[in-house]
């Protein structure tokens, strides 16, 4: 998880735009915080430190 928080800051600090991510829904869940069901996607918003922040409910 350490080199998923280090890669999404890295892009966080080049970003022409969104990107989109597909990954497992224990990733997801790592990530967000948030408790997800199979299938389910999250919206984060990534700050600086390649942290994740959910944008929606």
């Amino acid at each position: 998880m350490r080199a998923w928080h280090q890669h999404l800051a890295e892009e966080f600090a080049r970003a022409a735009g969104p990107a989109v991510y597909v990954t497992h829904r224990a990733n997801i869940m790592e990530l967000s915080g948030r408790n997800i069901g199979a299938g389910d996607m999250v919206v984060v918003e990534i700050d600086a430190e390649g942290g994740a922040r959910p944008v929606a409910d």
